[in-house]
């Protein structure tokens, strides 16, 4: 049968089907092309449904692997909420008022819109029973937010949260993201013992979950960065030049430039420096041998 021949909810529940078997693959241009697609058959119908919204937050999250700029993929998210406003699926407006926070400007100025984004996702999906996936991504967005003020206390707190929330989802992915966001609150607190115990969970999840790919670049790319701050960086050198051994395992290219920008800086300052011996010198020590 010929597409041009289905419903177009079919048609764009289609491309956005493909989209996100293509970006299982890794092939994220590919997959924004089909979240294109699947958009632009509901922008001719403009009648508003939760597949919409859904292909509007992919192809921003496309954007966001490609370019980790606000300015380029918040339009969608924007775009998303309006729509998700004007239709009827919780979970839709749920995710998309938790996915908008993330383009919320710094400081007073988007703090405060931002909560009150949150306390509504938070009070729609409480009216509407959502499963525990929601209260996850709410309080992720809400340390991020937190984070993105300073605030890093109660980032930590909120992530932590979001943390356990995953591990009794067992979604993977996720309970990986977090480790990561919480090196870097530790980092910002000075709780080095906290920072080294997450990048041992990353360590750790990574030799556990092969399939994920750039699980391991993520767990030497935090390693680098926390030994970096300590300033310990001939040891952070080492870890950033395992990272970047293996950059091609991740598509996203921001890492990439910023461990390959904190490797050179690293670089110079090491100078005469003695290098660290103990837990944190290999990474074989942080996941045992095999």
């Amino acid at each position: 049968l010929l597409l041009n021949t289905w419903s177009v909810n079919d048609q764009g529940r289609y491309y956005h089907s493909k989209g996100l078997f293509i970006e299982s693959q890794g092939k994220i241009e590919q997959a924004k092309a089909l979240f294109s697609q699947s958009i632009a058959v509901f922008e001719k119908q403009n009648i508003p449904n939760k597949y919409w919204v859904l292909s509007l937050q992919d192809r921003s999250y496309m954007d966001y692997l490609l370019t980790n700029d606000t300015t380029i993929y918040c339009a969608d998210r924007k775009a998303a909420l309006n729509i998700a406003r004007r239709q009827e699926s919780a979970t839709a407006l749920t995710g998309a008022l938790t996915n908008y926070v993330f383009c919320m400007k710094d400081g007073f100025e988007g703090f405060e819109p931002g909560l009150a984004l949150l306390t509504e996702a938070a009070q729609v999906a409480k009216d509407n029973k959502l499963s525990q996936k929601h209260s996850a991504m709410i309080h992720n967005a809400t340390g991020l937010l937190y984070r993105s003020n300073q605030l890093h206390d109660k980032a930590y707190e909120y992530l932590s949260k979001a943390y356990d929330d995953w591990v009794e989802l067992n979604d993977i992915q996720d309970m990986f993201n977090m480790q990561h966001s919480l090196v870097g609150e530790s980092i910002k607190l000075n709780l080095w013992d906290q920072a080294d115990l997450h990048i041992k969970q990353l360590y750790l999840l990574a030799k556990n979950n092969p399939d994920f790919k750039d699980f391991t670049f993520f767990a030497h790319y935090n390693q680098g960065r926390k030994l970096f701050a300590e300033g310990v960086f001939l040891n952070a050198v080492k870890a950033f030049d395992r990272a970047l051994a293996i950059k091609e395992s991740t598509k996203e290219q921001y890492f990439v430039d910023t461990a390959e920008a904190m490797w050179l800086v690293a670089k110079y300052r090491s100078g005469n420096e003695k290098p660290l011996y103990g837990m944190f010198s290999d990474p074989e020590l942080l996941i045992g041998k095999v």
